[in-house]
């Protein structure tokens, strides 16, 4: 698995990249990045800090999400199945991002894992 800085991952997407499967990203400082349509399935996000960042239509499948700051996020027909997101979503974290402001049916949240409790 590759290790990304936060600045690589930025220069990249902005080249038009938006492939970056399995990629370490942990403790990443992506503070409002707009990362829309980009794939980090199989990454690892742990503990990266992502408030008021823009994951519109992104791929999270099997991503690790935990201790992930998120903020604020926008999870838009995110596909977040089989994501951790344990230990890190706290309900004032969940009220304020959209994702809740979605209609389930059009989210992909197939096996996530929330605070250690599956839905």
């Amino acid at each position: 698995m590759q290790k990304l800085s936060a600045e690589e991952l930025l220069a990249q997407y902005a080249e038009g990249k938006r492939n970056f499967n399995a990629v370490d990203l942990s403790e990443d400082n992506l503070f409002q990045a707009n990362l829309a349509e980009i794939n980090l399935s199989g990454s690892i996000l742990r503990r990266a800090y992502l408030p008021y960042g823009n994951l519109t239509e992104a791929n999270l499948y099997k991503t690790d999400l935990q201790d992930a700051e998120l903020g604020d996020i926008q999870l838009y027909q995110a596909n977040l199945s089989e994501a951790n997101l344990s230990e890190q979503i706290y309900p004032e974290q969940i009220c304020a991002t959209p994702i809740c402001k979605v209609p389930i049916c059009r989210k992909l949240i197939c096996k996530v894992r929330i605070c250690t409790m599956q839905i």
